[in-house]
């Protein structure tokens, strides 16, 4: 440790001016992601189509310029009501049983509809289609085409077609790179952080460092693999955990002394909990690193993920030394991040002291990890 004053004062400075560039890196990301939505509102301000998306409530979350002026009514007007706020009460019964059967079912529904909006009446063919966020939250997007002035209904079906699979490429396209752009400016960070580990030779806040570049990289491992395999609602739990387990093999130089043993189902879960998971088992096997590699050669970290009935059982461990009783003495921020996402997923966790090594089993629940 370097103990000169003056030089761990000019360090102390140097890395706050870092932070404040890295601070005003994020702000800069967050003006581009807000021109990103701003960008994407005037796309579909552009559609000749009356366009609109539902959340599950059947409250309207966005609505074009189209359907504005086909209801005769303004953005704030729309946005965050329902049906039954300015429609009649029978329309709006139809409407939210034909949401519901799309929210349930996720096949495109095609209905030919009557409107009545402000004493206007319209004949409308609606195409609607279920689509979900990276946290597998589900929306109806709805596409109207007025067939008031126009009887021609069969070629106007086919032509509703093409538009509206045209239309949810389009989003899943843009869903595509906003995973895409998370992910690279997750590594940005990690980069930055490398370059600040370069100015420090103690070795508590490179290992500091180090851990928060680990952390950061599980979450971008998350947002790789939407991208990579286009499935923007669910992850692989099972490829997902030998990804992060290869990243933390390269971040600690760990060579063929060091056995891991993966035994993880092929389940798949949202986003949000893949997150989760992904950090607690960084935590986990990080600690096993630190400090049972420190004191025994060739040891095993083992990963697996088991299923009895509705239960999952998520088992994580070694064989190296252990600990004389759990938590130790000196609970560090690891075991913080663990109790506060076993928490978030509403699961238990318990620790096994004895004999070889240590060895952790969380227990969840079916819909706490596997979606409905």
């Amino acid at each position: 440790m370097n103990r000169n004053p003056d030089k761990l004062t000019e360090r102390i400075a140097r890395l706050e001016a870092e932070n404040q560039a890295l601070k005003r890196l994020l702000d800069s990301q967050n003006q581009s992601n807000k021109s990103d939505r701003s960008f994407a509102q005037t796309i579909i301000n552009s559609l000749p189509n009356p366009l609109f998306i539902k959340d599950e409530k059947h409250r309207y979350v966005l609505v074009n310029a189209a359907f504005e002026e086909l209801l005769n009514a303004k953005h704030s007007e729309l946005v965050g009501k329902s049906d039954y706020d300015f429609l009649s009460d029978e329309q709006s019964k139809i409407f939210w049983r034909m949401d519901d059967e799309v929210l349930e079912n996720g096949k495109t529904n095609w209905n030919e509809e009557e409107l009545t909006s402000k004493g206007k009446k319209h004949k409308l063919i609606t195409s609607k289609v279920r689509i979900e966020d990276e946290s597998g939250q589900k929306y109806v997007l709805g596409l109207i085409t007025d067939i008031t002035e126009n009887k021609n209904n069969q070629a106007l079906l086919q032509k509703q077609n093409k538009e509206i699979e045209a239309q949810k490429e389009n989003i899943q396209t843009l869903l595509q790179e906003v995973h895409h752009r998370v992910k690279n400016n997750m590594q940005i960070i990690s980069s930055l952080l490398n370059l600040q580990m370069d100015q420090f030779e103690d070795t508590e806040v490179l290992a500091a460092f180090n851990n928060c570049r680990n952390r950061i990289l599980s979450m971008a491992n998350v947002h790789d693999i939407l991208y990579r395999t286009k499935n923007f609602a669910e992850v692989n739990v099972n490829i997902y955990t030998k990804s992060l387990i290869e990243n933390l093999k390269l971040s600690y130089n760990l060579d063929d002394e060091i056995k891991f043993k993966v035994e993880m189902l092929n389940l798949f879960i949202s986003a949000d909990r893949a997150i989760s998971l992904g950090l607690i088992i960084n935590e986990i096997i990080t600690n096993s690193v630190k400090h049972a590699c420190r004191d025994k050669e060739g040891i095993e970290i083992y990963v697996s993920l088991e299923k009895s009935d509705s239960i999952y059982m998520l088992k994580i461990g070694d064989d190296g030394p252990g600990i004389a009783s759990f938590p130790p003495e000196n609970k560090g921020l690891g075991l913080d991040i663990i109790d506060v996402l076993t928490k978030q997923l509403e699961a238990v966790y318990a620790v096994a002291t004895e004999g070889p090594g240590l060895h952790y089993t969380f227990t969840f629940r079916k819909d706490q990890l596997q979606n409905s």
